[in-house]
């Protein structure tokens, strides 16, 4: 439970803060504080990859799709009950090309993808100082560098016996 929260804590802040620096450079207008829900229960479900025994070995380039789709699913049914059924009017896309229902976009699933490699390293470099500080075997032994390159010019992503 205690990881569960500071998952949600770390995700909901530090999407806040790319929502926040994006939309000074675009819209000038302050991201709402749902976003930060919304930005913690993506890093919880992205992490969660690593919790699923059947997804331990994928690669990052294939984690990074599913992650950025996972951040795709979450926006859309964000945007639909915020934006649409509540009327909030927190983001609108209906002028992006690729949208669907103004909540999402292929642009932004884009960006999302290229940052997926460090929202999935920073997952993993949490678990491994949670577990240090637990005094439990800590193998998540790779570097930013190292998750973009598996990302985008292949590689066997994650050594073997890597959560």
């Amino acid at each position: 439970m205690k990881k569960l929260l500071l998952w949600l804590a770390i995700g909901g802040v530090t999407y806040y803060a790319i929502e926040g620096i994006w939309r000074h450079i675009t819209c000038s207008e302050p991201p709402h504080i749902a976003m930060m829900a919304i930005g913690g229960l993506c890093l919880v479900l992205v992490g969660g990859i690593n919790q699923v025994p059947a997804f331990y070995h994928l690669s990052m380039r294939v984690q990074a799709i599913l992650g950025s789709l996972i951040v795709l699913a979450v926006e859309l049914a964000a945007g639909l009950v915020f934006n649409v059924w509540l009327g909030w009017g927190l983001w609108d896309y209906s002028h992006m090309p690729l949208n669907f229902m103004g909540q999402i976009c292929a642009l932004y699933w884009f960006l999302w993808l290229l940052l997926m490699p460090f929202a999935i390293w920073l997952e993993d470099r949490l678990c491994w100082l949670m577990d240090k500080a637990y005094g439990r075997d800590a193998v998540y032994d790779y570097t930013l560098g190292d998750a973009y390159h598996w990302a985008f010019f292949g590689g066997d992503g994650k050594k073997d016996g890597q959560a």
